[in-house]
């Protein structure tokens, strides 16, 4: 289990913070701006920025807001339980700006035989990495 610190009053938590990070992976894996995300929300963009860096809390009335505009679960914001490192889930992975892009251009390829073709291109270019 993950520790997260106990709510403060005050400053934001750990939990908070992982909660943006989610809020950001999430919204851009939708390919949703943070200024389309405020418009929805009738929030600031800024206000966005504050909650993807941590530093203010998403309320549950928001985070239910998000969660439906993103085709989300409110549960996808907070952490597993599963005991896996954190660093290996996907949500994680996808905060890899490279990684969300290439998956973006990949869903654009319109059918299975250049989906495949890149599969091995990319089979090649790490055949050809691993001998040099």
């Amino acid at each position: 289990m993950t520790n997260f610190s106990l709510i403060s009053k005050r400053s934001t938590t750990d939990l908070d913070r992982y909660m943006g990070q989610k809020l950001k992976t999430l919204r851009s894996f939708k390919g949703i701006s943070q200024s389309d995300l405020a418009e929805y929300m009738g929030l600031s963009f800024q206000q966005i920025q504050k909650y993807e860096n941590g530093k203010n809390r998403i309320s549950a009335a928001s985070l239910f807001h998000i969660a439906k505009i993103l085709d989300a679960n409110v549960t996808d914001f907070f952490p597993e339980e599963s005991g896996q490192k954190e660093e290996d889930t996907l949500s994680d992975i996808l905060l890899d700006k490279n990684i969300v892009e290439l998956v973006r251009l990949y869903g654009q390829l319109p059918d299975d035989d250049r989906k495949k073709s890149v599969q091995q291109f990319i089979r090649l270019f790490l055949k050809i990495q691993d001998t040099e």
